[in-house]
């Protein structure tokens, strides 16, 4: 069997609890912000105390995916790993439910959980003891096939701090069987502290990397400020990479060879709710034509910027299916 798209991604299961406006305080987390080394001892009594919650899937990649999968993108797989604990059950039975393929949920490992604080203003805070779910590479081996026979793997930069094994173990396989390799950078952090990794990701070749305008300027600059450790070859690497690359309300773009060869422009929203998995959403849309035609950029472009914009006016990162379906049929009428 041949696979469209294979995600190698954290399982994030978010928890959201209304709790009282001092807490993010209390807490000493700034209101609206996250801190994501807390003690799970403080993770278990706030659930206590605030919870249960209403559970919903989270995850970079795994976010991308979802919306993929609504668009109606088929055949795909994500490399996770989750507990049977109640957060994993839940993630396993999302993913399933979106016709997503995941291995099987471990006895023996602490589902990754984040906390969503929302205080009456509506401001959400974030709060976790960080991946605690963490994928191995003998998982990525044993479900080998998924990368093998896969036409492109997506791997999630977030991974590159502490699961390097498992993104090697894939990209050695992908390499091997000429899977194209697609890299989110996630966030200018994974720069500043997963740079060793990162940079010998890019150097060794990826075919596409998305970001965002900030996450692209402090990558250059790293990649210039180190070319005395790598001579010149990850900038060349860089410039054979596609880089698909996003301004917010300015647009996004398309750089290869050092040239833009696609931009698409977007309307400003006034209505602005929450922009978290904004990008998740447009990698979905840039993804879904893209992969069904990949000399005609402009129009992923623009899917990718529709698809955004419907994420950044609800709360959560994951859109219903009737949303996409819809942000779906629109597109193709104004074609």
């Amino acid at each position: 069997m041949s696979y469209t798209i294979t995600g190698l991604g954290n399982a994030f299961t978010d928890c959201l609890m209304n709790v009282p406006d001092t807490l993010p305080a209390e807490l000493n987390i700034e209101k609206g912000a996250g801190d994501y080394a807390r003690p799970a001892e403080e993770m278990a009594q706030l659930k206590a105390t605030h919870g249960p919650g209403q559970y919903a899937s989270g995850g970079s990649v795994a976010n991308t995916l979802d919306t993929l999968s609504k668009l109606g993108t088929t055949n795909m797989n994500l490399l996770c790993c989750v507990g049977t604990d109640e957060p994993g059950m839940f993630f396993h039975t999302d993913a399933t439910a979106q016709s997503i393929t995941m291995p099987d949920p471990q006895n023996d490992v602490t589902s990754s959980e984040l906390l969503c604080l929302i205080t009456p203003d509506g401001q959400r805070t974030f709060a976790s003891v960080g991946a605690t779910g963490l994928l191995n590479a003998n998982t990525v081996t044993t479900n080998s096939s998924w990368v093998t026979q896969a036409d492109w793997l997506l791997i999630e930069g977030y991974m590159l701090f502490d699961q390097i094994g498992a993104v090697q173990a894939a990209l050695d396989l992908a390499r091997q069987n000429g899977t194209k390799v697609a890299l989110t950078l996630a966030n200018t952090a994974v720069i500043q502290f997963a740079w060793e990794a990162l940079s010998q990701v890019l150097e060794s070749g990826v075919d596409m990397v998305f970001a965002n305008i900030d996450e692209r300027n402090a990558l250059i600059e790293a990649a210039t400020t180190h070319a005395t450790d790598h001579g010149d070859s990850l900038l060349r690497a860089l410039d054979n990479t596609l880089q698909v690359i996003t301004r917010d309300a300015d647009g996004a773009s398309v750089y290869h060879q050092g040239q833009e060869v696609a931009f698409a422009g977007t309307t400003k929203l006034d209505n602005v709710v929450d922009t978290t998995g904004a990008g998740d959403a447009f990698a979905a849309g840039f993804l879904h034509l893209y992969l069904q035609n990949s000399e005609n950029l402009d129009a992923a472009l623009k899917l990718g910027h529709a698809v955004a914009a419907k994420a950044i006016m609800q709360i959560g990162a994951r859109l219903p299916s009737d949303t996409v379906n819809g942000t779906l049929e629109s597109f193709q009428k104004a074609a």
